[in-house]
């Protein structure tokens, strides 16, 4: 009885604080805002994100925005997550890993940049207490070396090794990540084999293919756009485990001469209705539009607690994206037609 209960406070939580999101009305206002500290107080006042701007200087600068965005949506990913815990599931562990590898990910993009000084460690406690990482350890790295060693005793170190010598080349970062996203795919997918029932598993299936193949569309693209990656090498990093795509798919986008050749191609593949109702021509954007679409239908048709929880977890995610998008927009003062011309799903 006490999974039953628990797995039926994940719905309803998960439902609760999606019917929180931003809406239509709350988008228009933000990108209307004139400055930083109005939008701010607009957060502050008017949204879920009270909480984090409670006490905030009247000089918050963009970064220390996001940073505090992030901050909320941690705090909400903890709140599901002591549900499932209690419930006795594992799906908690994927954010777990899935903070470790943007943490990794972060830092390599510092170092990368020749600032790993900058790199900041501001997880609440909940994931400081249960990641694998040193995090305190990994902040006083200032080499790539430096780094292998923060994360020595975790399966990262194995991932990043290979690329130790090459990690500043052009591309490779985009490498890095791909091998660090496909290992959050197997450790997502082994826990999807113990979920519960059937229906939960297609459910749970559904989304998590539906978000990695888009993830799959996006790399291709990226490293088609690369000046010295060719079809082989592009191969050579995308992974067709867990996939709605056939190979015969899969090989017509990794073989696309460019990356325009390459977008006019997604229509011909098996989500040609999910991108035949765009028009695009920044790929990525459309790519987070088809994926939101998705989400938002499944979270009200879904009946599957921890797929629920996945749905309103992307969603979060997209919403703190936008947000992000209107404190750039306002910081150089881009009209607001063309802000809200970004967002995904501020429409609704």
């Amino acid at each position: 009885m006490a999974v039953s209960y628990s797995a039926n406070a994940v719905y309803a939580k998960a439902h609760v604080m999606y019917g929180k999101r931003l809406k239509k009305q709350n988008y228009d206002e933000l990108i209307n805002c004139h400055s930083l500290p109005e939008l701010v107080n607009y957060l502050k006042t008017r949204t879920q994100y009270s909480k984090v701007f409670e006490n905030v200087p009247s000089d918050i600068t963009p970064t220390q925005i996001e940073e505090l965005l992030k901050l909320q949506l941690l705090e909400n990913f903890e709140s599901l997550c002591r549900y499932e815990i209690s419930a006795g599931e594992n799906f908690y562990q994927y954010f777990i890993v899935k903070n470790d590898i943007g943490q990794i990910l972060s830092f390599i993009r510092m170092l990368i940049n020749g600032t790993p000084e900058k790199y900041l460690n501001s997880l609440p406690a909940f994931f400081n207490k249960h990641t694998e990482l040193d995090l305190y350890k990994m902040a006083n790295a200032r080499s790539y070396k430096e780094l292998l060693n923060a994360v020595s005793g975790s399966p990262y170190k194995a991932l990043l090794a290979p690329f130790a010598e090459i990690y500043k080349e052009n591309g490779i970062y985009i490498r890095i990540e791909s091998a660090l996203n496909d290992y959050v795919k197997d450790f997502l997918f082994s826990i999807i084999k113990r979920s519960a029932g059937k229906k939960e598993k297609e459910q749970i299936h559904d989304i998590i293919s539906y978000k990695f193949d888009m993830d799959t569309v996006v790399n291709i693209y990226r490293l088609t756009r690369l000046a010295d990656a060719d079809s082989a090498d592009i191969k050579g990093y995308i992974k067709t485990k867990f996939t709605n795509f056939s190979q015969k798919e899969i090989n017509m986008l990794v073989d696309a001469p460019l990356a325009r050749d390459m977008m006019r191609l997604i229509p011909q593949t098996c989500y040609r209705k999910d991108f035949a109702k765009l028009e695009y021509t920044y790929l990525e954007g459309a790519v987070q539009r088809v994926m939101y679409s998705k989400l938002a239908k499944s979270m009200r048709y879904f009946t599957s607690p921890t797929a629920a929880m996945i749905c309103y977890v992307f969603l979060a995610e997209n919403e703190v994206r936008n947000i992000t998008h209107i404190v750039e927009g306002i910081k150089y003062n881009i009209p607001a037609k063309n802000i809200g011309a970004i967002l995904v799903g501020a429409e609704n």
